[in-house]
């Protein structure tokens, strides 16, 4: 008998893994053209050089580990391991993301400055990611949410892979859906660094600077989402609770073929 979806329709959840062939080669394109964004920052004086070939390299390895997890685990389709790689997934638009941390880093400013910015934003990102894990954490004491995520067959738990939309809604915490009041404690680690370092960070090349200034001020609310509410989701969902219910029940929780 064929498991029904929370929607009432069949369970047809194909597994990720077969795209993961593609994947490692539609990645590498887009790192290398993050790679080149970087590039192009490097000679405008905002970036540091070190950086771009750095991204180079990391892309690289993503791209290898995909195709390895595709050519060894397409088979067995254990969630947990799909679940550690699922983390590379978003390997490029967390180099994105993080842009306001490699610009804070590289542009001239206050050694203490720098790290207490960089500090704060982290502080950030971790209590966010604290309070997302919280929400899954008591999402999950209730069986039927468990039951809806994971349905039993041949012998196996099956992860439904159909349900990101679901498991979204177990948290109420967006920072890319922010009110107007987040936003603007977003940006005030940034506007404290800018304001008291403008004259040495800015000087006489205006242009890219403020192209970086915008840019980190888009990309941190980014980069919490991707650490604090994806990360944290595959973490949580595709390798946490499938090895607790492994342990648990002493049947393997995989992807649906």
């Amino acid at each position: 008998m064929m498991e029904a979806n929370v929607d009432g329709h069949p369970v047809n959840d194909g597994s990720p893994i077969d795209f993961h062939g593609k994947l490692a080669a539609i990645e590498l394109a887009i790192g290398l053209l993050v790679a080149a964004i970087y590039y192009v920052f490097s000679k405008l004086g905002v970036m540091a050089d070190l950086l771009w070939k750095s991204i180079v390299v990391v892309q690289f390895c993503i791209s290898i580990v995909l195709f390895v997890h595709y050519v060894m685990n397409r088979q067995s389709r254990r969630l947990w391991v799909e679940g550690v790689v699922s983390l590379f997934y978003l390997g490029p638009w967390l180099m994105i993301a993080l842009v306001w941390l490699f610009y804070i880093s590289y542009v001239p400013m206050l050694g203490i400055l720098k790290i207490s910015v960089i500090a704060v934003c982290f502080a950030i990102i971790g209590w966010h990611s604290f309070k997302v894990l919280s929400d899954f954490r008591r999402a999950v004491k209730s069986e039927s949410v468990v039951k809806t995520i994971y349905y039993e067959n041949d012998g196996n738990l099956v992860f439904r892979n159909s349900l990101g939309g679901y498991i979204d809604q177990l948290t109420s915490r967006n920072p890319l859906k922010g009110s107007l009041l987040s936003v603007v404690g977003y940006s005030m680690p940034f506007a404290a660094a800018f304001g008291l370092s403008a004259n040495h960070v800015f000087g006489e090349n205006v242009g890219p600077h403020v192209l970086g200034v915008v840019l980190s001020l888009v990309g941190f609310p980014m980069s919490i989402w991707i650490i604090g509410n994806a990360y944290v989701r595959s973490i949580f969902f595709r390798v946490y609770l499938p090895l607790r219910l492994e342990r648990k029940t002493g049947k393997k929780v995989i992807l649906s073929s």
